[in-house]
Order: C-alpha cells, then sequence, then structure tokens
C-alpha cells in the first residue's frame, strides 16, 4: 500500500533525474516508480474502480481516477503530478 511517505520519495526522485533526457534510462525508471507509487495510493481510494495515467507537458503526469458507481453513471476526476515550480 502506497503511504504520503512513498509518493513524496518517488516524487523527489522523479524530480531529480527531471533534467535528463526523457529517454534517460534514470528518467524512465523514476517516472515509472512514480506512475506506480501514485497509482497505489488513487486505487486505495473508497469508490475508485481504475486509475489511467497519461503525460502531458515534460514535468507532469495526469491520472484520470474511475468510478462505476452505477450503471447509468461513471465518474470521472482527473489529478495532476508535476514537478514544475
Amino acid at each position: 500500500m502506497a503511504t504520503a511517505k512513498q509518493i513524496s520519495e518517488s516524487l523527489q526522485a522523479w524530480d531529480a533525474v527531471g533534467e535528463l533526457s526523457f529517454s534517460d534510462a534514470r528518467f524512465m525508471q523514476a517516472e515509472s516508480e512514480l506512475i506506480e507509487v501514485v497509482k497505489s495510493a488513487l486505487l486505495k481510494i473508497q469508490g475508485v474502480d481504475d486509475v489511467s495515467f497519461e503525460r502531458g507537458s515534460a514535468g507532469s503526469i495526469y491520472f484520470d481516477l474511475w468510478s462505476d458507481a452505477s450503471d447509468d453513471h461513471t465518474i470521472s476526476i482527473k489529478v495532476r503530478v508535476s514537478n514544475h515550480q
């Protein structure tokens, strides 16, 4: 289960390599770890059934939270993770 500390540590590690090329293995590893930690934490929220993500501008990742509350309605919430100052 992801904790705030794990998210903070992952975000700091990702930010630390933020100036590297997007194809650099260290950047890709840090980004992958951050995505997994944040997805894990978001999936723990009651009512969240699925989480997807997309990369935005450099330094931003957007997470979509989905809840299939009923057959008639689907709820979506977008969360942005960024290393922009």
